[in-house]
C-alpha cells in the first residue's frame, strides 16, 4: 500500500514500521516535494518505484515515513549481498562483449531515443498488461502512472554511456525488488525481450545505414543480456539464501531433536535402574555397580566393602507408600 503527493504526483511510503497512530490523510511530502506541508495522499498500491528509482511502500495502517522498501539484505548494499566485486564487473563486460565500442553506440543514440521514452514506455506496458500475472500487480492507473517515469529513468540508463559500478548496483536493486515482490524470472526475462522490442520499434528506423543499425542493434542487445544476468544474480542470491536458511532451520531442529531423543534416551535408562517409589538404586543398577567396583578393584588389586542398612518398622512405609 502507497501513496503519491497529489500536488507533485511523486510517490512515498514505509517499511512497514510507523507509528500505528497515523492513518491516511495529509500528509507532507518527505522525499521529493519541498513546498510544505498539505499535500494529500492520493490513491493506494503495493509498491511506488519513484521518479528517483527506488523502491517505497507503506504498512497497512496507512502510516507514512521517508523510508524505503526494505529487501532481504537491505541493510547491506548490493555487492556485499551478490559478491560483485571490480573484477567480476570487468570479466562480464568482456564476456558479454560490452567494450567502450558498445558503450559509445548506445551514448550516440541517447538524443534519438530521450524524445521518445514514453512512447517506449507506453508501447512496453500496453504489452506487458496483457499477461494475466503482470497485470495482477501493475493493472491499475495509478500504479502504472508510477512505474512510468520509473521505467523511463531504466531506459535512459541504457543509453547513458556508462557502465560502472554505480550502473551495475542499480541493476542489481532493480533485480532485488522483482524478486522480492515475486516477479518469476521467466515473467522478468519475457518482460526484458518486450523491452528492446519496443525500444528498437522506436529507435532503428531512425538510424541511417543498415550497418550502424546492426551495430545499435548488437550493443542493446548485449546490454540488455547483461543487466538480466545481474537481476539474475539476485533471484540465484536469494534461492541460495533460502536454501542456507531452510538447511540451518533443518539442521537445528536435527540438533534439538538429537538432544531431545539423549535426554529421553537417558531418562528411560535411569528409570531402569531406579525404585520408582524411592528413587533410589534398584538390584538391577547394584548388579551393574557391584560389577564395575569389583573390575576396578581387581585392576588395583584393593578389596571392596559394603554395607547394609536394615530400615525398622519399613512394613508402616509399605503399608502407607506402597511397595
Amino acid at each position: 500500500r502507497a501513496s503519491r503527493c497529489g500536488t507533485c504526483s511523486q510517490g512515498w511510503g514505509n517499511e512497514g514500521a510507523a507509528n500505528p497512530d497515523d492513518r491516511y490523510g495529509e500528509y507532507s511530502c518527505p522525499r521529493f516535494c519541498k513546498s510544505g506541508a498539505g499535500h494529500s495522499l492520493v490513491g493506494t498500491t503495493n509498491v511506488v518505484l519513484a521518479a528517483d528509482g527506488r523502491f517505497w511502500y507503506v504498512d497497512r495502517a496507512g502510516g507514512f515515513a521517508d523510508r524505503e522498501v526494505r529487501l532481504a539484505h537491505a541493510d547491506q548494499p548490493p555487492f556485499a549481498v551478490y559478491a560483485i566485486t571490480d573484477a567480476e564487473i570487468a570479466r562480464r563486460r568482456d564476456l558479454f562483449g560490452i567494450d567502450e565500442e558498445v558503450v559509445k553506440i548506445l551514448r550516440g543514440c541517447r538524443d534519438l531515443i530521450e524524445p521518445r521514452l514514453a512512447d517506449v514506455v507506453d508501447a512496453f506496458y500496453r504489452h506487458q498488461l496483457t499477461i494475466p500475472e503482470v497485470a495482477a500487480q501493475i493493472g491499475d492507473e495509478e500504479t502504472l502512472a508510477r512505474l512510468h517515469p520509473a521505467q523511463c529513468a531504466y531506459v535512459l540508463d541504457l543509453f547513458g554511456g556508462c557502465c560502472d559500478r554505480a550502473y551495475v548496483e542499480r541493476r542489481l536493486r532493480v533485480g532485488q525488488v522483482h524478486e522480492h515482490l515475486g516477479v518469476s524470472p521467466e515473467l522478468y526475462m519475457a518482460a526484458m525481450i518486450t523491452l528492446r522490442e519496443k525500444i528498437e520499434a522506436q529507435l532503428l528506423h531512425r538510424i541511417t545505414g543498415p550497418e550502424r543499425r546492426a551495430a545499435v542493434h548488437r550493443a542493446l542487445g548485449r546490454l540488455l543480456v547483461f543487466d538480466a544476468s545481474l537481476a539474475m544474480d539476485t533471484y540465484f542470491g536469494s534461492l541460495l539464501g533460502k536454501v542456507e536458511q531452510q538447511r540451518g532451520e533443518l539442521a537445528s531442529y536435527a540438533q534439538d531433536l538429537e538432544r531431545r531423543v539423549v535426554r529421553r534416551t537417558r531418562q528411560l535408562e535411569e528409570r531402569t535402574r531406579r525404585d520408582p517409589l524411592t528413587a533410589l538404586y534398584n538390584p538391577r543398577a547394584m548388579r551393574e555397580l557391584l560389577r564395575r567396583e569389583m573390575a576396578r578393584a581387581r585392576r588395583r588389586q584393593r578389596s571392596v566393602a559394603l554395607i547394609y542398612f536394615d530400615v525398622d518398622d519399613f512394613k508402616r512405609i509399605n503399608d502407607t507408600l506402597g511397595h
